[in-house]
């Protein structure tokens, strides 16, 4: 949450989003909503991978071979969904956000998630459950740098994103 309050500018999520990360951040998302409620709005850009392609369900199989009980047949698009649907109902009408998903399978290559000048980064790696990953901390200290390149990566898959639009509910 921190990490949310002190972003002035941009909050960036370019992740494979689940409803662990969701959760993990639905808090801070609340100092979204307040910022922009005051005046003090921060971009935000939020790009998961789409639930109903082809891309969950190779990351479904990588992670079902590993621990064959992950769950049933469709279990991390539905585990996306409600990810996406959490942060779109959290930040429903606030301006400048926004939320993409893509099939592009960069996404599987590097989770980002920026505030500003810092960021939290983690690979995903072959035979790794998304949980078991390694994370980085990593501050902006020069132009160029593997800051740059990652925001670089951000921008790049954010170009392949479409708008994500939940599911019609039925009364």
């Amino acid at each position: 949450e921190e990490l949310v309050r002190g972003a002035e500018a941009h909050f960036d999520i370019c992740s494979a989003i689940h409803q662990h990360v969701a959760r993990m951040v639905k808090d801070s998302l609340s100092v979204i909503r307040a910022r922009a409620e005051i005046g003090q709005p921060v971009q935000v850009r939020i790009l998961g991978v789409d639930p109903d392609g082809d891309l969950i369900q190779w990351r479904e199989q990588e992670e079902s071979t590993l621990d064959p009980t992950a769950g049933p047949p469709g279990w991390m698009a539905d585990l996306s969904r409600r990810g996406l649907d959490l942060w779109t109902a959290e930040l429903a009408g606030i301006n400048g956000v926004e939320i993409r998903v893509t099939n592009d399978r960069s996404l599987y290559s590097n989770a980002v998630f920026r505030f500003d000048d810092r960021m939290i980064t983690y690979p995903y790696t072959k035979a790794s459950r998304t949980l078991d990953l390694p994370f980085a901390l990593l501050a902006r200290a020069d132009v160029g740098g593997i800051f740059d390149s990652l925001t670089g990566h951000i921008d790049r898959m954010w170009e392949t994103g479409v708008p994500y639009e939940p599911p019609a509910t039925t009364t």
